[in-house]
């Protein structure tokens, strides 16, 4: 059964039920945050590129079912727990830490990611560059003083941590995303040491025994299977933390090492 989650809108207009136009740009953009949040949750990687499994469409099915509202006005909706909607997800060994749990649904990662731009998290895994660019198209409705506020309704972050969308917020992200370094041509030499066919996912395990996290962005991660516990070399993007550690590899190509290929370790 999908769980009800609210979004809180306050406003010096005091709209309550009387909605102003601009909140269709609310209603449209949420979903896309949600689903830009689940992603990294999953990948670490905030779009998805080509076409979209379903389990992704099943756990970023969110429904706008109604409003209501006296001074602030409250938008209602309709998310699946994300265990329900992506069990496959939640069969499989972990790829990094972030998984969220699986009574959780869109709203509560969403909310994580507010969370830790709310906080000025430089070393987060939860957003990209992408998923900040996005969140930062939503300031006209401060910027024109349509809204005030807007609180995303979470049953994790309660006591007073619920998170926030406002100017505040929204300054914070543009910090971030302007100083976040850009992504990097890369050559990597490893040994890879996972993969998970969900998410396009892999890591590698480097010689000195750190672990590079990414997602395999052209052809068939499952392709990939006979190279596991193997020397490989990964040409890609390298992605980075706003802190400039790494993030994750958008990698466009895995191949069999050659020894002359250690130099890129």
């Amino acid at each position: 059964m999908p769980e009800i989650r609210r979004i809180i809108l306050t406003s010096d207009h005091h709209y309550g039920k009387r909605l102003p136009p601009q909140v269709g740009i609310v209603i449209q953009w949420l979903p896309l945050l949600i689903a830009d949040s689940v992603s990294m949750a999953f990948r670490r990687q905030s779009r998805f590129p080509g076409k979209k499994p379903g389990w992704f469409k099943a756990a970023t099915d969110i429904r706008f079912i109604g409003h209501e509202g006296d001074d602030a006005s409250e938008l209602i909706f309709e998310a699946p727990r994300l265990g329900e909607a992506a069990p496959e997800l939640y069969q499989q060994p972990e790829l990094w830490p972030s998984r969220p749990e699986p009574v959780d649904t869109g709203f509560e990662v969403l909310g994580d990611v507010l969370a830790d731009i709310s906080s000025d998290c430089r070393d987060s895994d939860r957003y990209d560059r992408g998923l900040l660019k996005h969140i930062l198209k939503l300031r006209s409705l401060f910027q024109r003083g349509i809204f005030g506020d807007i609180e995303v309704g979470s049953q994790r972050h309660k006591n007073g941590m619920t998170p926030h969308l406002n100017r505040t917020v929204l300054h914070t992200a543009e910090s971030i995303h302007r100083t976040t370094p850009l992504p990097r041509r890369l050559k990597l030499y490893g040994t890879l040491d996972m993969l998970r066919a969900s998410t396009q996912g892999f890591e590698i395990r480097l010689d000195s025994g750190e672990k590079a996290p990414g997602v395999l962005v052209q052809g068939d991660v499952r392709q990939l299977q006979g190279l596991l516990g193997c020397p490989v070399t990964v040409y890609g993007t390298a992605v980075y933390r706003p802190s400039g550690r790494l993030l994750r590899i958008d990698a466009n190509e895995i191949v069999p090492a050659l020894e002359q290929d250690r130099f890129f370790t």
